[in-house]
């Protein structure tokens, strides 16, 4: 079995992320309406008003 890179790793989060995108717009919601950055918990630190991408 072949390893993952982080680029195909990432490319698969963009490809869902997509997916999410579209069917929002097909729904007109979004499943984060009214989650303020507040509320909001870092996967990476544990710390609250970011996400981990920005930590």
């Amino acid at each position: 079995m072949e390893a993952e890179t982080d680029e195909t790793k990432n490319s698969d989060i963009k490809e869902l992320l997509s997916r999410i995108e579209r069917l929002e717009r097909q729904n007109g919601s979004s499943w984060w309406a009214g989650t303020g950055r507040r509320n909001v918990k870092c996967f990476r630190c544990h710390k609250q008003g970011h996400y981990a991408t920005e930590c």
